[in-house]
């Protein structure tokens, strides 16, 4: 029954590996083989009652082991999170794909996602920036895996995001155009102001998540607002990107040139002032000195209202 329902009704083929070969054949018969073995040095008259006691024994072991390596218990991800993968080949066809499972994220899945996204996709051209769990440990081996030479078309990121070409509850996968694409922000207080997405920005780092299909300079964008230190004209920007980090004056308008890699960029930003309006918490967005209102991020080339 469950190979029928792991190799038939999910197709998943490594599932069925698992059920008929380490399963099945062999470690469940050497598992009760052994321990029908060790069960014969206890003397007949008390051999029901030491069974029973080294069965719970070993099962409240492996309980114990297993809730010390917190492993998810009330957590079940489904593999059609992963074999809905499996049919983005008619969508992309034979077009590089690049398959970003970063801990910005998810911190914990990271490695779990890759692995799975991977074999899910074995049959697409995947580009992968770098590897994680499992095959990161094999890195060296897994850098000879075949790796398509032109720019990816695509990005398969593992969060479900809007504006999304095909996603389902774990990933999305996007279009690139020529221009780099910004599809997250990591922050305190995310909302929207007039239609416009507004992020408070404070002494700690906001993360912009960018994507580009090429090595690009390219251009980040916002209007500088908020409500403490209105009798400042300029604002002291601290910018960090790839390893670069400077900072800038500002007054109204935020407009600095980024240096982008191929795939995902990290762009952070952090206010170097402090807040003079007084707040419960640190975390509070009232606290934080101002605010980024209509971020973007663009081609050099392009001139943004």
């Amino acid at each position: 029954m469950l190979a029928i329902w792991q190799g038939s009704l999910l197709r998943y083929d490594y599932g069925l590996y698992k059920i008929l070969f380490i399963g099945s054949l062999i470690w469940i018969p050497s598992l009760f083989g052994g321990g029908t073995a060790v069960a014969y040095f206890v003397p007949r008259p008390t051999r029901p009652f030491a069974v029973t006691f080294g069965t719970i024994i070993f099962f409240g072991g492996a309980f114990a082991q297993r809730m010390e390596q917190k492993i998810p218990f009330s957590e079940v991800k489904p593999v059609k999170w992963y074999s809905d993968l499996a049919h983005l080949r008619r969508k992309v066809g034979n077009r590089p794909v690049l398959l970003v499972c970063d801990n910005a994220f998810d911190q914990e899945y990271n490695d779990f996602d890759q692995e799975w996204a991977v074999f899910f996709l074995r049959h697409v051209n995947l580009k992968i920036p770098a590897y994680y769990g499992y095959l990161g440990g094999f890195g060296s081996f897994m850098q000879r895996a075949k790796s398509p030479s032109e720019s990816a078309a695509f990005v398969l990121v593992n969060e479900p995001i809007e504006g999304a070409i095909w996603k389902n509850e774990r990933f999305s996968l996007l279009e690139l155009g020529n221009g780099p694409k910004l599809f997250g922000v990591q922050g305190a207080g995310l909302e929207e102001l007039n239609g416009k997405p507004f992020v408070w920005l404070g002494n700690k780092p906001t993360r912009f998540l960018l994507i580009s299909k090429n090595a690009q300079t390219a251009n980040f964008s916002a209007w500088l607002t908020g409500p403490s230190r209105p009798e400042d004209q300029n604002r002291q920007i601290g910018i960090s990107i790839g390893g670069n980090t400077w900072q800038v004056e500002v007054s109204g308008v935020l407009s600095v040139q980024v240096p982008l890699k191929a795939g995902l960029n990290y762009l952070d930003i952090a206010s170097q002032d402090s807040s003079t309006v007084s707040a419960q918490s640190e975390d509070d967005p009232k606290a934080l000195p101002l605010g980024l209102w209509d971020y973007r991020i663009s081609n050099r080339e392009e001139v943004s209202n």
